[in-house]
């Protein structure tokens, strides 16, 4: 149990949410936290390790609360969406979809506490964990491989061979050398064989191809979201879908007849996000382990994620009335009721910072919480002399958040000068924060909030937060 979540535990409202969460296997509510209120609840609802994924509005929401949410605990990670490509183009950023792979491989490997994303990225079809656990490996030194075989797990996890390495997710090999440029990495490895045995792992320049450092191993994670294990396969599901097709949806058959050839000829295809319905049946990243689901705003995450629909709708039918999709290659995202599903299943938390007719889901358990928020601190010593006496007069136990050790360290001498005696400094986060005493931190958070039944407080950057 952290510090936090010991004090939110002091709360008779959030112990009994705590409770309702643990035993009523049912989705419950909460009302009336504020913003980073919502992050210190959440936090402390997973006080004994569950894993989270919580659902915002948007992407800005989901960066804030990532933000939030990693002063409070490691292993934070934020899940952005990707753009789709539907046509043969050249240069197309893969960024995001890295950075989306890579928390999915933390996923898989039950390294992370916490995944905050927009609910567009999270109902975005993906690659499903058994694909990506097929695709994802791990070369240490000393290990066994035969180069020929590398070069075919290579491909297989979508990497590219060149001449020569000068970007992400491409490889080059030259007699008992192979250069690899992972998708996690900023630079590329150089990978040196003694007959079949890894003998050196190094980081290189690209520009001028000098070592830069050392590794013991490497962990491959796959190129691209969408991948396909046997190209003729994928020919013939394409072939049968094109034969369906009746209407004026005849008019897709041209491009996809076109691209059944590249598949049998040249047995590769540069686009293939249009054909994700056909390689994967996928629930998004629902489809990977998680213990807690928290949804942030859920009134305004429905109503994004409805303009999103409209917005895809109209999108796909110029893709369409183009013969670049058809139907049977026009769904590539869960809808807002397929989400609501989910959150049924999964005992969503919902977290609301005004009450709502109802929520998206019968609720079970319904706590509300009386927040007070607090006008901002200029930063000068003597508004906070004003602002700290009443809280600490009141048996308040006060925390300020002070960024730096540096910072915090002179906080603290300041405090103290000002007669505020019971004033104590923590280079790293306690257990337990000295009740009725003021608490200088490091680290930092974004704005206040007062709960009424929990005698806490909490200073920073311009901002008094109270509960």
């Amino acid at each position: 149990m952290s510090c936090f979540s010991n004090e939110f535990n002091k709360s008779k409202e959030f112990q009994n949410l705590s409770k309702s969460v643990n035993t009523l296997n049912a989705p419950v509510g909460v009302i009336g936290l504020s913003d980073v209120a919502k992050c210190f609840a959440a936090h402390s609802l997973c006080q004994n390790g569950e894993k989270a994924f919580i659902i915002t509005p948007d992407e800005a929401t989901a960066v804030k609360v990532q933000e939030c949410l990693s002063e409070l605990q490691d292993g934070v990670l934020l899940y952005p969406t990707r753009e789709m490509t539907f046509v043969e183009v050249a240069g197309v950023s893969r960024d995001f979809e890295h950075i989306r792979l890579g928390v999915l491989s933390r996923i898989l490997q039950s390294d992370y506490s916490a995944i905050v994303m927009s609910a567009g990225a999270a109902c975005q079809y993906t690659m499903p964990p058994e694909e990506l656990e097929k695709r994802t490996f791990k070369i240490s030194v000393n290990d066994e491989i035969n180069i020929n075989e590398l070069e075919k797990k290579l491909v297989f996890a979508g990497y590219t061979r060149y001449d020569q390495v000068d970007g992400t997710s491409q490889f080059a090999v030259r007699g008992g050398i192979i250069d690899i440029f992972p998708t996690y990495l900023n630079e590329p490895v150089r990978i040196e064989f003694w007959g079949d045995t890894v003998d050196t792992i190094s980081s290189f320049d690209i520009d001028t191809q000098r070592r830069s450092g050392s590794v013991e191993f490497i962990e491959i994670t796959p190129a691209n979201e969408v991948l396909v294990e046997d190209d003729l396969k994928l020919a013939d599901k394409i072939e049968a879908l094109s034969k369906s097709l009746k209407g004026k949806a005849i008019k897709a058959r041209g491009k996809l007849e076109s691209d059944i050839d590249k598949l049998r000829q040249e047995g590769h295809l540069n686009c293939l996000d249009k054909y994700l319905p056909l390689i994967y049946k996928s629930n998004g990243i629902f489809d990977y382990e998680f213990d807690r689901l928290f949804v942030i705003e859920s009134a305004r995450v429905k109503e994004k994620m409805l303009k999103q629909e409209k917005l895809n709708l109209e999108e796909l039918k110029w893709f369409v009335e183009d013969g670049t999709l058809c139907k049977g290659l026009d769904k590539f995202s869960l809808d807002f009721n397929e989400l609501a599903d989910i959150y049924e299943k999964n005992n969503a938390i919902y977290m609301d910072s005004l009450p709502r007719g109802s929520f998206d889901t019968p609720v079970r358990h319904l706590a509300n919480f009386r927040v007070q928020s607090f006008n901002a601190w200029s930063g000068t010593l003597s508004q906070l002399k004003e602002e700290l006496f009443p809280l600490f007069k009141g048996g308040y136990t006060v925390c300020i958040m002070a960024g730096t050790v540096r910072a915090g360290k002179a906080l603290c001498s300041d405090i103290e000068d000002m007669g505020f005696i019971n004033t104590v400094f923590f280079e790293k986060r306690p257990e337990k924060l000295q009740p009725k005493a003021i608490n200088i931190l490091t680290g930092t958070v974004q704005s206040g909030f007062q709960i009424s039944d929990m005698k806490l407080a909490v200073i920073h950057g311009g901002r008094l937060y109270c509960a």
